[in-house]
């Protein structure tokens, strides 16, 4: 074992490094061979992401008298994240259930206010619904399951 400079052992490792995207680590490999492993893992984590990414936007479908009422004008109500903007949850719509809304509106609602107990007061917390729009003759399953 040498004072300066690499070991026996350490020589021979490969150099890999990785890189964290949102919610998953893809190692890359560094060294000159190809390697099919290596590229087939990060294509299919990339197509698992992009449908995760799906999921974040949608937090569930709001099952209430009025999102019921709403389903004659072929309208579905959703929780949204609240940094989700129109075009990430059409994206959402699209890769989730296979249809292109016409029409998403977006509004921010405000947490009601909660008391526990005589003195104790406070809010829920904000939050934001999308109303979304689908063609005559499509429609989404949300009661399923």
């Amino acid at each position: 074992m040498a004072l300066f400079g690499l070991g026996k052992n350490e020589k021979n490792k490969k150099e890999t490094t990785t890189q964290k995207a949102d919610d998953f680590v893809v190692a890359t490999d560094n060294s000159s061979k190809p390697n099919r492993e290596t590229e087939n893992k990060s294509k299919k984590s990339s197509l698992v992401r992009v449908h995760s990414l799906a999921y974040h936007q949608l937090v569930h479908p709001l099952i209430t008298e009025k999102s019921s009422l709403l389903g004659a004008y072929n309208q579905y109500v959703f929780s949204v994240a609240k940094s989700a903007t129109k075009t990430a949850i059409k994206k959402a719509i699209e890769d989730i259930y296979n249809v292109k809304p016409t029409k998403i509106m977006i509004a921010n609602q405000r947490g009601k206010k909660v008391r526990t107990g005589k003195n104790t007061t406070g809010y829920l917390k904000n939050w934001k619904k999308a109303i979304i729009t689908l063609p005559a003759g499509q429609k989404i399953d949300v009661y399923e399951g």
